[in-house]
C-alpha cells in the first residue's frame, strides 16, 4: 500500500494540495485494503488515515494496515478538527463522491479550500501488480468456464432471462463472489442493441446471440462477450461475424507499449467501415480491474499512449439496427511490450454456429 500512497502523494504535490479525501469505495480498497460501502481515507504528506463508523471498524483493523478513525458524529465536525490539527488549507476530494452541500458545509466547517480531484487513484490503478494480476486472471478463467456453460444452455424457445439467470448460477457455484455486471443476453434484433437488458424474447432459428458476461473474484472483476450464431446460419451472417472477428485481430496485432490508443481504434474501426459504415457504434475498449469500466478508454479521441501492465478489453461490434449484431470482446494485458489475452473462449466461426 505504501507505494500506492506514494504515488497518490506525488498527484498532491503536482496539484499543491494538503490533503486529499477519497471517498470511492474501489478507491479506499485499493488504498487501505478495505471492502466497504461507506468509508473515507484522508490522505497528507505524511499520514494516511481509514475513516469507518462503527459498523466497519472491526473489519477495518483486520483488513488494513493504516491507523484508523471511528467516526462518531457529524462527518463535517471530524474533518474540521484533522484540518486544525494536521494544518490542512487546501483539500482534494473527489466531487463524483462528494455532493455539492457536503463539500460546501466541510469548506465552511473546516476552513479549507476544496480542490476537485477526480480520477487521481484511478490513474495509479491503471498499472496492475503481479498480485492483481492472479486475482485477474482468475476472474478470466472462470469467465472462460462459465461461457462454455452459456453456449450449452442455449436452445430453441428459450428466453434471454433463462439463459442469463443460468449463467448468474453457474457463476455463484464456480468460486466467484458473483456477476461483475449483470449479464447481457441478446438474441435477434434485439442484438443490435450494444445494451440490451436480457428480456422475454424466446431464442430462435437463425438468430445471432450476444451473450456478454463477467465475475468477480476477491475485488476485481472481468469481462468477455462471444456471439452466438444459431443453425441455419446465412451467408450475410456469416460476412457479418467474419468482419467483426477480423477487425478484433486486426486490432489485437496493433497492441503493444507506447502505442497510441486511438490508433488500436482505428484498426478496427477503418475494416467495419468499409463494409458496414457507421456500424461500429463504440468505442473499441476500456480499462479493467477493481472495476469494469477503468482508466484507459480505447476509441477514435483517446489522447493516450498504452501503458505497460495495462489491462483492458478489445470489443469490436457491428450493429445493423433492428436486425442483427455482433460484438467479439476480450481482456488483454499490456506485458513485455506486446499484448497477452487473458480470456480463451473460442471464437473462431465453426467454434460459435450452433445446432438446435
Amino acid at each position: 500500500m505504501t507505494n500506492r500512497l506514494n504515488a497518490v502523494r506525488k498527484l498532491m504535490n503536482s496539484a499543491k494540495v494538503d490533503a486529499y479525501l477519497v471517498m470511492k469505495p474501489q478507491n479506499v480498497f485499493y488504498l487501505s485494503g478495505l471492502q466497504a460501502t461507506e468509508s473515507s481515507m484522508l490522505i497528507t504528506k505524511r499520514s494516511a488515515n481509514l475513516i469507518v463508523d462503527s459498523r466497519y471498524y472491526l473489519k477495518a483493523k483486520k483488513s488494513s494496515k493504516l491507523n484508523i478513525s471511528l467516526l462518531d458524529g457529524r462527518f463535517e465536525e471530524f474533518l474540521a478538527k484533522e484540518a486544525q490539527k494536521r494544518k490542512i488549507k487546501r483539500l482534494a476530494i473527489e466531487s463524483n463522491y462528494l455532493t455539492y452541500k457536503k463539500a460546501k458545509a466541510i469548506e465552511k466547517k473546516a476552513s479549507v479550500k476544496i480542490i476537485g480531484a477526480d480520477g487521481w487513484v484511478e490513474k495509479v490503478r491503471q498499472k496492475k501488480t503481479s498480485k492483481e494480476m492472479a486475482k485477474i486472471r482468475k476472474a478470466a478463467r472462470i469467465a472462460d468456464k462459465t461461457m462454455a456453460y452459456a453456449k450449452h444452455s442455449l436452445s430453441l424457445g428459450i428466453t434471454e432471462i433463462e439463459v442469463a439467470k443460468k449463467i448468474e448460477c453457474f457463476i455463484r457455484k464456480n468460486d466467484a463472489r458473483g456477476e461483475s455486471f449483470e449479464t447481457i443476453v441478446a438474441s435477434g434484433p434485439n442484438s443490435s442493441l450494444p445494451h440490451h437488458s436480457s428480456g422475454s424474447r424466446h431464442i430462435k432459428p437463425g438468430d445471432t446471440v450476444v451473450i456478454d458476461l463477467g465475475v468477480r473474484v476477491d475485488g476485481y472483476v472481468s469481462d468477455i462477450t462471444r456471439t452466438f450464431l444459431i443453425e441455419p446460419v446465412t451467408v450475410a451472417t456469416k460476412q457479418l461475424y467474419e468482419t467483426c472477428l477480423e477487425a478484433q485481430k486486426r486490432s489485437l496485432s496493433k497492441v503493444k507499449t507506447k502505442e497510441k490508443l486511438a490508433n488500436i481504434d482505428k484498426e478496427a474501426r477503418t475494416l467495419i467501415d468499409k463494409s458496414y459504415p457507421s456500424k461500429f457504434k463504440h468505442n473499441l475498449g476500456h480499462g479493467i480491474g477493481l472495476e469494469v469500466h477503468e482508466h484507459p478508454v480505447l476509441g477514435p479521441k483517446s489522447k493516450e499512449l498504452l501503458a505497460e501492465d495495462t489491462v483492458f478489453t478489445i470489443e469490436p461490434g457491428i450493429y445493423l439496427d433492428g436486425k442483427a449484431g455482433v460484438r467479439i470482446e476480450d481482456m488483454v494485458q499490456a506485458k513485455n511490450g506486446r499484448g497477452q489475452v487473458l480470456t480463451k473462449s473460442p471464437k473462431n466461426i465453426e467454434d460459435v454456429i450452433v445446432e438446435l
